[in-house]
């Protein structure tokens, strides 16, 4: 009986104590208009089961980072966050992430915000000159800038003197505005160089919308790729949500203006080209080449007048006159078109082109070539990756497999299609860097999968808000699109890999028939076919040895020790002589 009563005390003592904790609560918890500068409080909506506060607005809140909470409780209690005790309405925090209010050290409840302020990004905040919208690409107008960053304050930038400007910008993605005005690229020019997230100092930036995107990662996709590829002047990213006149504006990218000069295409300004290659075919100085018709703008060098018809402009088209002769011409590739051109970079631009599947490399549109005062052509940086991943234009983004009229589906050529670059393809050097740049990186190519759900998992609570006000009329589910972009990327590299493993050329899938070995100072080469010829190339690509095969065994003097590349009919072969 003793021990009944015992365990009926405890219980009861157990009860209260529960109820004395669900007891202390909050009865009310605001932000004050006076302290959010709004002209109404903002309430949260209080839970006493799941004991949160919660806060859903996509409003603008001044001081969001040193915001004093206004709260009743249901009793005379002591309120902490950690061991700092809390005064109605005088102490700030630091909302953008989840605060924890302990009552009496008992009860805990969680204040959260459901906001882009609150998303973990960065936030640029723009307004302009008399709130005007930004409706031209040509014109800027201007603007104040607020950068704040809840993860590294040393980012944090303000210039409110409106000394400098924004503007419109891009193509497809402009002209998409027309019907979803909320998703619009911009760029921005300050009046002095200005270095953002410790990048070097510049005055133009861009701010990329993502508009055909409903990941939001591949133009990410892109720029981190090349960067893994260690392909020269690949571009930074930085998400961002943006506001724009006091209203969010969605996810943006935040990265480098592609022009010439320090952390961008480092190039000489005057004596250098960095030019695009594409349809819109909309900017001067620009022409169309003699051979292949490629639409060309130059972006530099900067000369007035910026017409064709300057001579200063002349050496630019002479450059991708010679190379598109030589290209186009019967004796490609052995006319030395390889001594004008840099293969590693194009090979690097090209590979990204195929994996993503990016219908701009068909048009062209959006690809960049450079070259330097005595050096070579180049390719990249890449540029423009919002429709890739068997991007539809039926309304929807689609990602399905063979989807006849996407850009492209994980089985699609495993070349480039536009006759000027598919032309790079039918040279077996270029085929075998092809191959090499593959094989080299394949460990960094396959990461790119855990890359896109790093980024997932990083923009998700921007995501949900950005696609609240975003241009489809219908839900997008962020992960759904997300896991289908993994699928097409998992499957193209699976495609990729049967011919940049082992193929031989473009169309001719690997034979293996060569041996090929160094004996007593001699190279000994087997599996030769009668009639066929066998050619040898140099590290270089000059053609070293030349002979019509009259066996299926041959031994070759070589000049000197180095790497050599063996054909023979459709084989090839690298070997370190």
């Amino acid at each position: 009986m003793q021990k009944i009563r015992i365990k009926i005390v405890g219980l009861c003592l157990l009860a209260l104590t529960s109820f004395s904790a669900i007891s202390q609560t909050f009865t009310d918890f605001r932000f004050t208009a006076e302290a959010i500068g709004w002209q109404n409080d903002l309430v949260g909506v209080i839970n006493n089961q799941n004991l949160t506060i919660t806060f859903t607005t996509q409003k603008w809140i001044e001081n969001i980072a040193q915001l004093p909470a206004t709260f009743n409780l249901s009793g005379d209690y002591e309120v902490k966050i950690e061991q700092m005790v809390q005064k109605s309405g005088i102490t700030t925090n630091d909302f953008r992430r989840d605060v924890v209010y302990t009552i009496n050290g008992n009860v805990r409840y969680t204040v959260i915000f459901v906001s882009p302020q609150a998303s973990g990004l960065p936030m640029i905040k723009i307004n302009t000159e008399n709130g005007v919208d930004i409706t031209s690409k040509e014109i800027y107008t201007n603007m104040t800038f607020v950068l704040s960053d809840p993860n590294n304050p040393a980012n944090n930038i303000s210039k409110t003197d409106m000394n400098d400007l924004i503007r419109g910008r891009g193509n497809s993605t402009w002209y998409g505005h027309m019907v979803y005005p909320d998703r619009k690229p911009y760029r921005i020019k300050f009046d002095k160089k200005t270095s953002l997230f410790g990048l070097p100092a510049a005055k133009s930036w861009v701010l990329l919308a993502n508009f055909y995107d409903p990941t939001l990662i591949k133009n990410t996709f892109a720029f981190e790729l090349g960067n893994r590829l260690d392909m020269p002047y690949s571009h930074s990213y930085h998400y961002v949500d943006l506001y724009l006149n006091e209203a969010y504006n969605g996810n943006y990218i935040l990265t480098e203006h592609n022009q010439v000069g320090e952390g961008r295409v480092e190039i000489d300004e005057n004596e250098g080209w960095f030019v695009e290659l594409d349809f819109h075919y909309d900017e001067e100085p620009k022409f169309t080449t003699h051979s292949y018709n490629i639409p060309v703008m130059i972006k530099s060098p900067e000369f007035e007048p910026a017409v064709m018809t300057n001579p200063a402009y002349a050496f630019v088209k002479n450059d991708w006159d010679q190379l598109c002769n030589m290209m186009i011409s019967s004796t490609f590739p052995e006319n030395g078109y390889r001594e004008l051109i840099d293969m590693e970079s194009i090979v690097k631009l090209f590979t990204i082109a195929l994996i993503t599947g990016t219908g701009d490399f068909d048009n062209p549109g959006s690809v960049y070539f450079y070259k330097d005062k005595n050096g070579k052509i180049s390719g990249g940086p890449s540029w423009d990756f919002d429709i890739n991943f068997g991007f539809n234009w039926d309304n929807v983004p689609v990602y399905q497999i063979n989807v006849a009229n996407a850009y492209c589906t994980p089985t699609s050529a495993h070349y480039l299609q536009y006759w000027f670059f598919k032309r790079f393809f039918e040279d077996p050097l270029f085929f075998i860097k092809m191959k090499e740049i593959w094989n080299n990186n394949y460990s960094k190519i396959a990461s790119m999968s855990q890359f896109i759900d790093d980024m997932a998992h990083k923009i998700r609570k921007s995501a949900t808000e950005n696609f609240k006000i975003s241009w489809v009329d219908y839900p997008v589910d962020f992960d759904y699109w997300v896991e289908e972009m993994k699928k097409f990327l998992n499957a193209r590299i699976n495609y990729l890999d049967l011919y940049y493993r082992e193929a031989t050329d473009i169309n001719t899938p690997p034979t293996n028939s060569l041996k090929i070995s160094v004996r007593d100072g001699l190279l000994h080469i087997s599996g030769l076919c009668a009639g066929e010829t066998l050619n040898i190339y140099n590290a270089t690509g000059m053609l070293i040895h030349h002979s019509n095969v009259t066996g299926n065994e041959m031994k070759i003097n070589l000049p000197a020790q180095g790497v050599y590349i063996v054909r023979s009919g459709k084989d090839i072969e690298k070997v370190v002589f």
